[in-house]
């Protein structure tokens, strides 16, 4: 819990690898003690022969099974694919690769760990739609951008509303500027909606706010990919 991980399942790297798996490059390992009891006869000073019981301590170095390559079985929300065709998107997919952002899969949720700056989703089968799988793949790599474009949301009122109105109208820019069809799955908007409306009616500039920052997530994203002449006009002519 304390490192984010979804999956119960720990094993040595030896362990790994006999599974005919392997440790992802640069994967920290977590260290457990294994206290085993052990019994065994002995004879005391009167010449008797009586049992003795102890505990010998060992250590082991061992990963995740979200920071191996293989193991799919063991993650949490695993489910076989199924006869959906999924249609990949190679705008979206060569963004990813341009930015170099850290995305995992597995597990059911899907999230960014501002701490260790990554992105979770789950498995692309687990989505109803390809239209799905990356519109949720563009509302957290909004959030990814948050920090990398200056915005802190710690600093704002109504963080989680603003956060999420952000990532939302980030996705809807971002899918939008690279030709890709939306989701016709709102169910993420309708959760997020309350949140907005209450954080709106106290502020009227809310709604501006959340879009221009959006703009520029989307803006620092699309910078990846852009050729010099595709910049915004604003970053061509600079300041003065």
């Amino acid at each position: 819990m304390k490192r984010g991980y979804q999956s119960k399942w720990f094993g040595t790297f030896n362990q790994v690898k006999n599974a005919g798996a392997s440790v992802q490059k640069g994967a920290k390992a977590v260290q457990v003690i294994l206290f085993r009891p052990v019994s065994r006869e002995r004879t005391n000073e009167k010449g008797e022969d009586v049992k003795d019981k102890f505990l010998v301590m060992r250590t082991f170095n061992v990963f995740n099974v979200e920071q191996t390559t293989g193991l799919d079985q063991f993650r949490v929300g695993f489910a076989q694919p199924t006869d959906t065709i999924f249609e990949r998107f190679e705008a979206m997919d060569r963004l990813v690769a341009a930015v170099g952002v850290d995305l995992r899969h597995g597990g059911n949720k899907a999230f960014h760990s501002p701490g260790s700056d990554y992105i979770q989703m789950p498995h692309r089968h687990q989505f109803e739609s390809s239209e799905a799988y990356y519109q949720t793949l563009a509302h957290e790599m909004t959030h990814w951008s948050e920090k990398r474009i200056g915005f802190d949301r710690a600093k704002e009122e109504n963080s989680y509303s603003l956060g999420e109105l952000i990532a939302e109208l980030g996705a809807s820019f971002l899918l939008a500027e690279l030709g890709l069809p939306a989701s016709e799955n709102v169910e993420n908007c309708a959760a997020y909606i309350d949140h907005w409306l209450s954080a709106m009616r106290g502020d009227t500039k809310f709604i501006f706010r959340a879009a221009a920052t959006a703009s520029k997530a989307v803006d620092f994203l699309l910078s990846h990919v852009r050729t010099p002449e595709e910049q915004p006009v604003a970053d061509k002519l600079g300041t003065c």
